[in-house]
């Protein structure tokens, strides 16, 4: 089985041992910078975001979330909350069309995967086996 490391951040300390990739060894910049972004836009707009059964999520163990989409804007802000509400940093897939630039850019650091990254198959199911990565996934496959 090939294997793409997809190397996450992670608020266990055991998990951050895991990565080896310079990207996300760091501060988690990225991620934080988009939380005080959205945070912000949630003030601007005078709207909160709810998150409900964040308690349900287990605190150890590899976890899949299965989601839907309604528009692009859950390839950052989903991972963004549930960072937040779950302290568990996920990794999620991307339509490939999305990674170009600085945006493509943007989305790896956050830990977005393409959809036609060689590998990303047989790398989610390594993550999850293993407890490396946790993952969002949008099995329908386009938006609703």
């Amino acid at each position: 089985m090939s294997k793409v490391d997809a190397s996450p951040i992670s608020r266990d300390p055991e998990r951050a041992a895991l990565h080896s990739d310079p990207l996300h060894t760091g501060p988690h910049y990225v991620r934080r910078a988009t939380g005080l972004s959205l945070s912000l836009i949630e003030k601007m707009i005078a709207s909160r975001i709810r998150v409900e059964g964040a308690d349900r999520v287990p605190a150890k163990g590899p976890v899949l979330f299965l989601c839907n989409h309604f528009t692009r804007f859950e390839t950052f802000i989903l991972p963004w909350l549930l960072d937040r509400h779950t302290h568990r940093y996920v990794h999620n897939l991307a339509h490939h069309s999305l990674f170009h630039g600085r945006f493509g850019d943007y989305l790896l650091a956050i830990g977005a995967r393409s959809t036609k990254e060689p590998g990303i198959k047989d790398a989610i199911v390594s993550d999850l086996i293993t407890g490396h990565h946790d993952w969002i996934i949008y099995p329908e496959g386009s938006m609703i």
